[in-house]
């Protein structure tokens, strides 16, 4: 209308339809058409701005859930290092060796709590092993580590609190592994303070940590990798390549915090959006990767109902007012997925938090914490004295101090017992690990304390067990030794009396050769009888004649007394096997033939021993009456199985029967080396 008004001469309507209808005609389908499509561009470029924000929320959020992550996992492995250093700390190289085999048994359970770690390591200042977790005893001769990038780095000038090695290749089976390490500190080898006096490591595998971190991602091309400052890739979600180790970008000093928008993929040759975060409290950061290919891809799949669907002006000022809420519901969801996630990662792992808030009264527990601590489910906030209910007054002062501890340094750790409610059941005992951490230790914020709780009942129960099978095996040596101290007391106890009498009258006996030949039998009596006594008590053939030999024997021996007919096929692995191992066997065999001639009614009896450098494996089978499926009952038999079994355990050994009545007996007996 203002155009009309402003014409210098009016003219007659008819004349102005006139002229304005051709205009009108074209202005109205080129409105009709233009508009939409305008709407529809800015829309898509909206929706593209969307896309490539979205993907670096989401990637951000990634690196953050994948930094908390990795920090927990490490965080165990560093306070495993701190654990195996207090193991260690005072002791000399030639006390680790000289203890190692109870230093073993500490750091394998040490390291048991660690899914993803393959071994532990205390190395001398020379580069060789005192002390390892999966390998007892350490074999002298091996190669040392002083090539290894950590023994470098620790030994050398300015060493790093914590050093975190490049990935190696186990040289068995070629699986990736990379090493945390500190130096050792105390060791009691009279070095002057501050000089390198050895380390102690821990060997984890990334492949593991990647397979934790995939439950991260939230699309299918996403990556997350885990990586040194200085740009070594130690883990990636798809798995390390044969390659023993990768570099990609450092992480510059004094950045904690980073979003490169468009990067080269150092294994596709992909472009890719990059978020990574440092991990706090170790020379690593996280990356979590996303290619433009995927974000192309999401921006095209929310445009193309727009596209092949748009409708005219009003229409497309709805899609466009409908986008940008569209847009807001995603990031809200893809913070709530994130959250979920990381709830859906941590519950998954066993592991319950806790948030505790002196000044405001208040305590809030995750739904895995209240599975752990037996509680029914209900809010996140929970009355702190239905917790302390489940918790006898003793630890209930040792988490008064717990608390106190991290308050004060940051840190603090306890395990406790406590009686685990079941429904319609009676209260089950358990052990839960707790761990508080104070983010602002000392300071204004000291009264905010987190932490976590998981369960380590069944580790508790693992170590009782071994406790059983240790007293038990004392037990036995002690019903070894009454029984030997009978025989002494009653067997040459008997032809020491004898021959006492008979010297009493040799004086008087007026014929001294005839009572000579009965003190030369008595003595040789009491010399076979000493003789055999001293074999029950030590097998002298093995360290004599080697393990073959004295396993052949015994069998001969026992189907010459017997007259049992028998077999034996050996077919060892070059080299003596550990002395435990050798004694324990023997000891074995001999239980087992006892056993066949007391109550197997048996006319023929078969002894099969194999080994390997990793495994050992022995099969005593017999054509005797048997026994009940499973080969449990009572009696002396029973009790001579369950020695077995015992004497196996010690050594990490198995025991299968196979039995039926009437069709024989055979044991399957395992043993790892």
């Amino acid at each position: 209308m203002n155009q009309i008004s402003s014409a210098p001469a009016p003219r007659p309507r008819s004349e102005g339809r006139q002229d304005q209808a051709p205009w009108r005609a074209a202005a109205l389908p080129a409105a009709a058409l233009l508009l939409p499509l305008l709407l529809l561009g800015a829309n898509a470029w909206v929706g593209w701005q969307a896309a490539w924000r979205g993907a670096a929320t989401e990637l951000s959020r990634t690196a953050d859930a994948a930094a908390e992550y990795a920090t927990r996992v490490l965080a165990g492995y560093a306070f495993a290092l701190g654990r195996i250093g207090d193991l260690v700390r005072g002791l000399p190289d030639a006390g680790i060796t000289a203890r190692e085999a109870e230093l073993h048994a500490e750091l394998h359970r040490i390291l048991a709590d660690l899914p993803q770690a393959e071994a532990g390591f205390v190395i001398d200042r020379h580069g060789y092993p005192l002390l390892g977790a999966n390998i007892f005893p350490i074999p002298r001769g091996v190669p040392t580590a002083v090539d290894r990038s950590f023994f470098l780095a620790l030994s050398g000038p300015n060493p790093p609190a914590l050093h975190v090695s490049e990935v190696y290749r186990n040289k068995w089976d070629g699986t990736p592994f990379f090493a945390l390490s500190r130096r050792r500190v105390g060791a009691g080898n009279g070095l002057p303070e501050g000089e390198f006096d050895g380390l102690i490591n821990v060997s984890v595998f990334p492949d593991t940590i990647g397979e934790g971190m995939r439950y991260l991602l939230r699309e299918a091309d996403d990556a997350l990798s885990l990586a040194t400052v200085a740009g070594v890739v130690i883990g990636r979600t798809g798995g390390l390549p044969m390659a023993r180790s990768q570099s990609t970008r450092p992480l510059p000093d004094g950045i904690d915090r980073e979003l490169l928008p468009d990067v080269t993929s150092i294994v596709d040759g992909r472009q890719q959006m990059i978020a990574r975060r440092r991990i706090e409290g170790f020379p690593l950061y996280v990356a979590a990767r996303r290619p433009h290919a995927t974000i192309r891809a999401a921006w095209w799949r929310d445009q193309r109902a727009a596209l092949l669907f748009g409708l005219p002006a009003t229409l497309g000022l709805f899609l466009l007012a409908l986008r940008v809420q569209r847009a807001q519901a995603r990031l809200g969801a893809a913070l709530d997925e994130s959250e979920d996630w990381l709830r859906r990662t941590t519950e998954g792992a066993g592991i319950g938090t806790w948030e505790s808030h002196r000044d405001r009264g208040t305590f809030v527990i995750s739904a895995q914490c209240r599975r752990v601590a037996g509680l029914p489910p209900g809010r996140n906030s929970v009355n702190l004295a239905k917790v302390l209910a489940l918790i006898p007054p003793a630890a209930q002062r040792e988490i008064t101090a717990m608390m106190a501890t991290a308050r004060r340094t940051g840190h603090a750790r306890m395990e406790l017992p406590i009686q685990r409610p079941r429904p319609g059941l009676p209260p089950e005992p358990a052990w839960l690990a707790v761990e508080a951490q104070c983010p602002e230790p000392g300071g204004a914020a000291a009264g905010r304390v987190v932490g976590i709780v998981y369960d380590i009942t069944a580790r508790r129960a693992a170590e009782e067990r071994a406790a059983l099978l240790l007293r038990r095996s004392v037990e036995q040596q002690e019903a070894e030794r009454l029984r030997i101290a009978r025989d002494l007391h009653d067997r040459l106890g008997q032809h020491l009396a004898l021959l006492h009498l008979e010297l009493g009258g040799l004086a008087a006996d007026p014929a001294p050769a005839a009572r000579a030949v009965r003190l030369q039998a008595i003595a040789c009596a009491i010399g076979e009888e000493a003789n055999r006594l001293a074999v029950e008590l030590r097998p002298t053939a093995i360290d004599d004649l080697g393990l073959e030999t004295a396993l052949r024997q015994l069998v001969e021996e026992w189907g010459s007394r017997t007259g049992l007919g028998s077999e034996i096929h050996l077919r060892l692995h070059p080299g003596r096997l550990p002395l435990p191992v050798e004694t324990t066997l023997y000891r074995i065999l001999q239980e087992a033939l006892s056993n066949v001639v007391k109550h197997a009614g048996a006319t023929q009896v078969g002894v099969t021993l194999e080994s390997s450098r990793y495994q050992l494996r022995m099969v005593i089978e017999d054509d005797g009456v048997g026994m009940r499926p499973g080969g449990r009952g009572a009696g002396p038999a029973a009790l001579g199985l369950r020695g077995i079994r015992e004497r196996l355990a010690l050594l990490g050994g198995s025991l299968e029967i196979e039995s039926a009545p009437g069709q024989g007996t055979t044991l399957l007996i395992g043993v790892p080396l």
